[in-house]
């Protein structure tokens, strides 16, 4: 269940491996239902699970993440695809050698150390749906609509010169490992400060001129607050 990595070389890698920068994502009508098949979900197809419980019950089945509304998902015995009710009973689910730890939505697992755990949230949001004119020019569709509605659509609903624009960002947050309760915030300096409060967070930032946007040094924090007795 639980995931221990070398501090040093480890973390380091595991955190390479999930960096994202804020990219943007423009898709055309014709083209959302196949935007849609390949971001949906995390994995290709449902994955054998083991679901641990915060009463300590555990159980097992076939889940994927789904990105678009960060739900886990499961396909029932009516063969219909749908999120775990009971969210908030679990603690983590692991899949593969990957493991989601539940804190009021899911969590990806990056790095622990014997002190903290630190998670991703991958989170895409719609940021505007336009119409493409002649020559090229563009201006917001008239039936603007939540992101709940606009997945709801498929590529018939949307007309061949609509742009669905979208953002898609990668969020870093920290939790400590004491206790059973997942307590994870965002990994910004006013926080690993109130978690951590003997290692003069805020001094060895300002030392090393760290920004924690940025993925190598959010890497060094992580080190550093690990460090703490």
């Amino acid at each position: 269940m639980k995931k221990t990595v070398s501090i040093a070389f480890a973390s380091l890698i595991c955190i390479i491996s999930f960096a994202q920068n804020v990219e943007r994502l423009i898709i055309k009508g014709s083209e959302f239902s196949s935007f849609y098949e390949k971001y949906e979900y995390k994995y290709p197809g449902f994955t054998r699970a083991n679901v641990y419980f915060t009463n300590g019950d555990t159980a097992r089945g076939k889940l994927n993440f789904n990105y678009f509304d960060q739900s886990m998902r499961f396909i029932n015995e009516k063969h219909d695809t749908v999120a775990i009710a009971n969210e908030s009973d679990v603690n983590l689910i692991t899949i593969g050698t990957d493991t989601f730890f539940y804190d009021n939505g899911f969590y990806e697992w990056v790095a622990t150390s014997a002190k903290v755990r630190l998670a991703a949230k991958h989170i895409f949001k719609l940021a505007e749906r336009k119409t493409i004119g002649a020559f090229g020019t563009s201006s917001p569709a008239k039936n603007i609509q939540t992101i709940d509605k606009i997945l709801g659509l498929s590529s018939y609903d949307l007309l061949p010169n609509e742009e669905l624009v979208y953002s898609r960002e990668t969020k870093y947050y920290i939790s400590s490992v004491k206790g059973l309760k997942n307590n994870f915030v965002v990994a910004n300096k006013n926080n690993l400060s109130t978690l951590f409060p003997k290692m003069n967070v805020d001094e060895f930032i300002k030392a090393n001129k760290l920004n924690l946007t940025k993925e190598e040094d959010l890497i060094d924090v992580f080190i550093y607050v690990s460090k703490t007795k």
